[in-house]
C-alpha cells in the first residue's frame, strides 16, 4: 500500500489552489456550495448505496457496516486482496467532483465518486476518511475556520457580505463547501481494512440510517462484480448479507431473510452501445425459482424507484436522473429497452431448455403487466414482435416446452383432461387463458376424438373414462361440422350419429324401422352426477349440456314427444 502523509505536497497544495482560485474567481466558492448542496439533495435517501458504490469502485471484497447508536457514529469499512486504498486523485475527488479519477475512463459504467459521495452530508456532522495511511475530517466548522481564516480575509466587505448571505440561504454556516478542504492526519486501521469512512450523524437522521441499512438484502450483490460480503451491526445486533459464485451464470445469496441462501440463474450481456461507441453497456438479468415473483426495481448496479412487474431482476446501465432514482427519457435508455428485451427472450429460452419442471414461468418472465406496456414500450414490442412469430419454444405442454405454433390449446378443463391422452400431449397445460386465447376445434380435433371415443370404448373403464371426454368436450368451441360420435348405447357401443339418440325415457313399442337410440343409463348417471345437476328432470339439465356440444345432436324424449316423432316419420316411409 502507497501511504500518502499528513504532510503530503498534494494536501498543501489543494488548499493553496482553492485559496488561490477562490480570490481570483470568487464565484467558484458558490459553485461549489451550490453543487455540494444539490447534489447530496439528488442523493437523498440513497446515502448506504453511495458507501457501498465508492467500495465497489475500489474493488473491495468485503464490506464492514458498524452503527452505534450510543455514539452517534456510522463506521464503514472495506478491503480485500485486490482492494485499492484512496489514492491522491481519489481524495481530490471528494474535495473536487469534476476532478473524478473515473473520468478518465471514458466506458466506465458506475457514475463518478464524489458526486454520490457528497449524500452523506444529509446525515453528516461530521465525516473522517482513513484510508493510505492518513485520515482526512471534514466538517462544517472545518469549513468555517478556513473561511475565516484563509479565505474572507482576501475578499471586500461586499463580496464577504454577499458570500455570507448565499450561505445563510441555503442554511449553511459559511460559504466554503463542507467538503472542499479537510484537516489531515496520519493515521492507520487494522492489517486487514483498506478505508474506513466514518460519520458522526445527526440525531434526527437515525431512523433513516437504520432503513436505509434494513433495506439491504442478499439482492444488493447480485450485480456487483468485487463485493462478496457485507458484514452488518446495529449496537449489539449482527447480520451478514453474502454471496457465492456458484458458476458464470449463478449465484446464490444469503441474508437474514434467506439464511439457507436463495440461488439465482444470470444472464448477462455487455459490448459497446451501437448508438454511442464512447459507451459500454450491461445487461444482466437474476432469476430465481424459490423466491416471490411479483415484480422488481429496475437495477443500475444499485436499486432505483423505477418497478417492473416481471418475475426477475433486471440490471442495466440506463441513463440515470441526477438522484439515480429515474430512468431519463434518452434515445439510449429506448434503446436498451431494446437490449433487454432480446436478452429476456434468449433468458426464457435457455431456462425452459434447462428445466425439468412444466410451468408457465418462462411465458411469464416475458408478460408485462398493462402499465409497464406504457412504461416500457419499446421492451414490451420488441417482445410481442418475437411472440408473434410462435417459436418461441417456452411454452408448457404436457411433453415438454414447445415453441407455440406446435401446440394445441382447447380449454383449461380440456387441458387437464388432456395430460392422460397421447393423441394430446402437445396440449397446453392449465393456466393457459392468461397469456393466449383458445382454439376452435377443427375437423381433425373431431376425428381424433372419434377415435380415442371408439378405443375407450374396448377399455375396461368405459363409463369413467367416456364420461371424463364428453364433460372436457363440452368447455370447447368448433369451427368443424362433423359430427361427434362419443356416447354409449345399452350394449356399451358407441352410438353412430344418424340415429335418433335419446337421453330420455324408454319408450317401447316403437317402429323396428325407426332408427332410436337410448343412451346407456350408466353413462346418464355418471354424467349427471360429474356435472352436477340438480333440476327436477335431470335428464332434461343433461340433454341441454349436451346439446353445447356442436356436432352432437340428442333428445330427451318423452311419450307424448315420441308419438309426435311416429307421426312425422310415418308421413316419409
Amino acid at each position: 500500500m502507497n501511504n500518502i502523509t499528513s504532510h503530503s505536497q498534494f494536501f498543501y497544495n489543494v488548499l493553496e489552489d482553492y485559496k488561490r482560485t477562490t480570490s481570483s474567481f470568487s464565484s467558484r466558492i458558490k459553485q461549489d456550495l451550490n453543487k455540494e448542496i444539490s447534489t447530496s439533495s439528488d442523493y437523498r435517501g440513497r446515502e448506504i448505496y453511495e458507501l457501498l458504490q465508492n467500495a465497489e469502485d475500489e474493488m473491495a471484497e468485503f464490506i464492514k457496516i458498524h452503527l452505534d447508536c450510543g455514539t452517534q457514529t456510522l463506521s464503514v469499512s472495506n478491503g480485500g486482496s485486490k482492494c485499492k486504498p484512496f489514492s491522491e486523485k481519489g481524495f481530490c475527488s471528494i474535495m473536487m467532483a469534476e476532478m473524478s479519477p473515473k473520468l478518465e475512463h471514458k466506458q466506465s459504467y458506475i457514475g463518478n465518486k464524489g458526486l454520490g459521495f457528497r449524500s452523506i452530508l444529509n446525515w453528516a456532522e461530521e465525516i473522517k476518511i482513513y484510508s493510505s495511511g492518513v485520515c482526512c475530517t471534514f466538517s462544517p466548522e472545518i469549513a468555517e475556520k478556513n473561511w475565516i481564516v484563509n479565505i474572507r480575509t482576501k475578499f471586500s466587505d461586499d463580496l464577504i457580505k454577499e458570500h455570507e448571505e448565499f450561505a445563510k440561504i441555503h442554511n449553511r454556516t459559511c460559504p466554503v463547501a463542507t467538503l472542499a478542504i479537510p484537516t489531515v492526519e496520519d493515521a492507520q486501521v487494522e492489517s486487514d481494512i483498506t478505508t474506513r469512512i466514518v460519520i458522526r450523524y445527526k440525531k434526527e437522521c437515525e431512523e433513516s440510517i437504520k432503513d436505509q441499512i434494513n433495506s439491504l438484502s442478499g439482492k444488493v450483490l447480485l450485480f456487483l462484480s468485487n463485493i462478496k460480503k457485507i458484514d452488518i451491526q446495529v449496537d449489539l445486533e449482527h447480520t451478514t448479507i453474502k454471496k457465492e459464485v456458484d458458476s458464470e451464470n449463478s449465484m446464490t445469496v444469503y441474508d437474514s431473510t434467506h439464511p439457507n441462501g436463495i440461488a439465482y440463474t444470470i444472464f448477462s450481456d455487455n459490448d459497446i452501445c451501437e448508438i454511442d461507441e464512447s459507451k459500454k453497456y450491461e445487461i444482466k438479468i437474476a432469476y430465481t425459482q424459490e423466491d416471490d415473483k411479483e415484480g422488481e426495481y429496475i437495477y443500475t448496479f444499485f436499486p432505483t424507484k423505477v418497478r417492473i412487474g416481471l418475475p426477475c431482476v433486471i440490471h442495466a446501465t440506463f441513463d440515470l436522473n441526477s438522484s439515480r432514482n429515474a430512468l431519463n427519457e434518452t434515445e439510449l435508455n429506448t434503446w436498451m429497452q431494446g437490449k433487454i428485451a432480446e436478452c429476456l427472450i434468449s433468458f426464457a429460452k435457455e431456462l425452459a431448455l434447462n428445466d425439468n419442471r412444466i410451468s408457465w414461468d418462462y411465458v411469464q418472465l416475458l408478460t408485462l403487466n398493462e402499465y409497464d406496456k406504457k412504461d416500457f414500450a419499446t421492451l414490451h414490442e420488441k417482445i410481442l414482435d418475437k411472440i408473434k412469430m410462435g417459436d418461441l419454444p417456452i411454452y408448457p405442454t404436457h411433453c415438454g416446452y414447445m415453441a407455440l405454433n406446435e401446440t394445441i390449446r382447447y380449454s383449461e378443463e380440456f387441458a387437464d383432461y388432456s395430460v392422460s391422452q397421447e393423441c394430446f400431449k402437445n396440449h397446453l397445460i392449465k393456466g393457459f387463458t392468461k397469456f393466449i386465447e383458445s382454439q376452435e376445434a377443427d375437423d381433425n380435433f373431431i376425428d381424433k376424438i372419434n377415435t380415442l371415443a371408439k378405443d375407450i370404448s374396448n377399455s375396461s373403464n368405459i363409463i369413467d373414462s367416456l364420461s371424463k371426454l364428453i364433460v372436457a368436450l363440452g368447455t370447447i368451441k368448433y369451427t368443424s361440422t362433423k359430427t361427434v360420435n362419443i356416447l354409449l348405447d345399452s350394449n356399451f357401443c358407441i352410438i353412430q350419429q344418424g340415429a335418433h339418440i335419446n337421453v330420455g325415457e324408454n319408450i317401447e313399442h316403437l317402429p323396428e324401422n325407426m332408427p332410436f337410440t337410448y343412451v346407456n343409463e350408466e353413462l346418464i348417471k355418471q354424467l349427471i352426477s360429474i356435472l352436477h345437476i340438480d333440476e327436477s328432470n335431470a335428464k332434461r339439465g343433461l340433454t341441454k349440456k349436451l346439446k353445447e356440444i356442436k356436432g352432437l345432436e340428442v333428445s330427451d324424449m318423452d311419450i307424448s314427444a315420441a308419438k309426435s316423432k311416429i307421426i312425422d316419420y310415418s308421413k316419409t316411409t
